[in-house]
């Protein structure tokens, strides 16, 4: 049942996360007289400073978030499934409402899953938590590219769609950073 706690709690962070991205792109357009348009609001003052700084209060929000819930990351086994499910979940919806972007949740959804197992099996015999850098660096490498990307092409008024793709960043990244020696303890 846990896991489902986290899946949940992971959902509703993204959600409220993406609605106040909206809400806040509306309020920007309003403030510099633009018309709000989701896909172009272009002109917004400060853009790249409001874009970096949302996504790191969103960061900083999902990390004590997930420690208050996890009990101080008591529960990762725990965490580590529910965050698995929600990708899960967002492959098939992704892979029923737009079939190219599925490699988004299913490319860390494996390469989690196959390092998580590595890692589990032999903890007894070698310390190998260091492997959940391989998925950390490779998730990186695929998300800051597709959020800047988006940015470019959407404007500030794609923040909450980008919101979704740096949750799922977040998640998948958090995830895997539990597991490694010495980071447990944020």
């Amino acid at each position: 049942m846990k896991v489902f706690k986290y899946t949940f709690i992971n959902l509703v962070y993204t959600v409220i996360s993406m609605g106040i991205a909206y809400f806040l792109t509306r309020v920007l357009a309003i403030i510099n007289g633009r018309q709000f348009k989701i896909t172009y609001l272009p002109l917004i003052k400060y853009e790249s400073t409001i874009l970096i700084l949302f996504i790191l209060i969103t960061f900083i929000g999902y990390i004590f978030t997930i420690k208050k819930f996890t009990h101080n990351l008591k529960e990762k086994n725990e965490y580590l499934i529910g965050s698995l499910v929600l990708l899960l979940l967002l492959s098939i919806i992704l892979t029923l409402s737009l079939p190219g972007a599925s490699y988004i949740t299913v490319f860390p959804g494996v390469l989690i899953s196959i390092t998580s197992v590595i890692t589990k099996a032999l903890k007894d015999k070698y310390n190998l938590s260091c492997i959940m850098l391989i998925p950390i660096a490779l998730i990186t490498l695929l998300f800051v590219p597709t959020v800047y990307l988006f940015n470019a092409a959407l404007t500030l008024g794609g923040l909450c769609a980008n919101i979704l793709f740096v949750m799922i960043g977040f998640i998948s990244i958090i995830s895997s950073s539990i597991f490694i020696k010495g980071i447990n303890t944020y």
